[in-house]
């Protein structure tokens, strides 16, 4: 059985497709009219199909703070809060190049620390990314 979560049709996908229209699920008999079934081989596993964007998935997995104190000198902190995983916190300046990154585990509400003492003054743009995507904020380096 697959399942799929669409903005226009959910159901699920059984393989292999049952041969009946009144056997079928409403996301089969739809794919029928497609002509599509021909095109899903048969398949012994679970599945679970989502058609949400990367943005999404990223957002449902990962929310961030902004940085605090801000401005600031020397250290400072961003409250995190992840579906546990690995993630890369990145820090660029405004012209794009990454001056700080480093990989680490997040899981649940966590205080990431950030020591900007080896940076310059000014404004910053410092980001949490995994294989979904990436979520970014503006800190001010005083």
């Amino acid at each position: 059985t697959a399942t799929v979560y669409g903005p226009v049709i959910d159901g699920d996908i059984r393989f292999p497709i049952p041969k009946e229209a009144e056997d079928q699920t409403p996301l089969e008999l739809a794919l029928g009219q497609f002509n599509l079934t021909d095109a899903l081989p048969p398949c012994p596993y679970q599945i679970d199909l989502r058609t949400s964007s990367n943005n999404d998935l990223i957002n449902s997995q990962l929310s961030i703070g902004q940085n605090s104190p801000n401005p600031f000198s020397g250290v400072t902190n961003i409250d995190v809060n992840a579906e546990a995983g690995e993630y890369t916190f990145s820090v660029y300046n405004l012209i794009g190049e990454r001056v700080h990154t480093r990989d680490m585990m997040l899981n649940g509400e966590e205080t990431v620390a950030f020591d900007a003492s080896n940076l310059d003054a000014g404004v910053y743009i410092y980001s949490f990314s995994n294989e979904y995507g990436t979520i970014s904020k503006r800190m001010i380096v005083k």
